[in-house]
């Protein structure tokens, strides 16, 4: 038997959780109320600053939300629905 899926519209991933590396503190990111979450570079508790790559994937997934946003289009995503 196939696995369950559940489908989402793109804006329910607006809200993004990242953990500190070193402390491993949370920040939670809302790309539709932080205007500057793109440019979160260092952990709010040990300033310990995000790796080059991570803060490159933070600009790629502001820039997909704000062109997919302008570009009107549907998009939506699939994922396996969580056993019951």
């Amino acid at each position: 038997m196939g696995d369950k899926e559940i489908t989402i519209g793109y804006e329910e991933l607006n809200r993004i959780e990242i953990y500190c590396s070193k402390c491993g503190a949370a920040v939670l990111i809302d790309t539709q109320t932080t205007m500057e979450w793109g440019r979160f570079e260092h952990c709010p508790i040990c300033g310990t600053e995000l790796s080059d790559k991570l803060k490159a994937s933070l600009a790629a997934y502001g820039r997909f939300f704000r062109e997919l946003s302008e570009s009107k289009s549907k998009v939506r995503f699939r994922l396996k629905a969580p056993a019951l």
